[in-house]
């Protein structure tokens, strides 16, 4: 396998989450090489590209308050994402990852991005598909800055420091 197929596969399974099974038939390998070429990738990727803020700031701990009180000062967007994973053969993993929303089992990852996406703030992976996005957000409330403010979907309504949209109504006057 070339490094620009090993790349290539790395950033599919990124992407789109398939099983190694399936990567394996895309690129033409078992699934054992699939496997072991994704986490060799990965690895190497780590290092080159750039984490998001807060892991950068995180070996710091005065950087990473002073990024804190930087960002308080926008309203950054957040959001979650589902990415579909194979099914766990355990019952109880099955209940733990099983996603009623989308009917089927996922890891859910949440986006913490500056104001017209110009940059990522945060992304913590790999949560539990079952958990709610407001759910998610209250569980790492405590290592966000009290004065921070976000703007989200509707899934995150009924959380104070969320601006969420409002729909006005189809006959209401403008």
């Amino acid at each position: 396998m070339t490094p620009k197929e090993g790349v290539c596969l790395c950033l599919v399974d990124l992407r789109q989450k398939p099983t190694f099974k399936i990567l394996g038939l895309v690129f033409d390998l078992w699934r054992t090489k699939a496997n072991n070429t994704f986490h060799y990738w990965v690895e190497i990727l780590r290092k080159i590209l750039p984490v998001s803020q807060i892991e950068e700031a995180k070996r710091d701990k005065q950087k990473y308050q002073e990024l804190w009180e930087g960002l308080s000062e926008y309203l950054l967007i957040i959001d979650s994402a589902e990415q579909a994973i194979e099914r766990p053969g355990n019952y109880q993993k099955q209940r733990k990852y099983y996603s009623g929303e989308k009917k089927i089992h996922t890891l859910k990852n949440k986006f913490r991005v500056l104001p017209g996406g110009e940059d990522i703030v945060d992304i913590p992976i790999g949560q539990l598909g079952k958990i709610s996005d407001i759910t998610l957000f209250r569980n790492n409330r405590q290592n966000l800055d009290a004065k921070q403010r976000f703007l989200g979907d509707k899934a995150y309504i009924g959380e104070e420091f969320i601006t969420t949209a409002y729909k006005k109504p189809k006959k209401a006057e403008p």
